[in-house]
Order: structure tokens, then sequence, then C-alpha cells
């Protein structure tokens, strides 16, 4: 159920909008954000097995 959560919130977060309202709401100075304004970008991280290389998307990141 966790990991469901997270998900759920991944995708919540990747839409401009919804993370604009929630900026606007929670960050002191960001009354003003709009969707416009953001582009996101992701984070990945590579590690290694035994015999292969895996990639993982992790995180949102907004700019």
């Amino acid at each position: 159920m966790h990991h469901e959560k997270d998900i759920l919130e991944k995708h919540i977060l990747e839409k401009n909008d919804v993370f604009a309202d929630i900026c606007r709401l929670v960050v002191p100075g960001m009354e003003h954000a709009r969707a416009e304004e953001f582009e996101s970008e992701t984070t990945h991280d590579f590690f290694v097995n035994s015999d292969s290389i895996s990639e993982v998307e992790r995180d949102i990141v907004k700019r």
C-alpha cells in the first residue's frame, strides 16, 4: 500500500497545475505561482547488479 501511495503522489505532483496550487498554498513568496512557470525534470539512478546495469527513475524535479 505504501508503494502505491508513493506512485499516486508522484503522478499527481507531475502535473504543473497541481504543483503550482500546492506552492501557492504552502510556500511563502509563491502566492502568484503559475503552472506555465514550471518545467519538469526527472532524476535517474543507475546501479550495477552482479552482471547488469539497472536504471530507476526516482524523484520529480521542478524548475
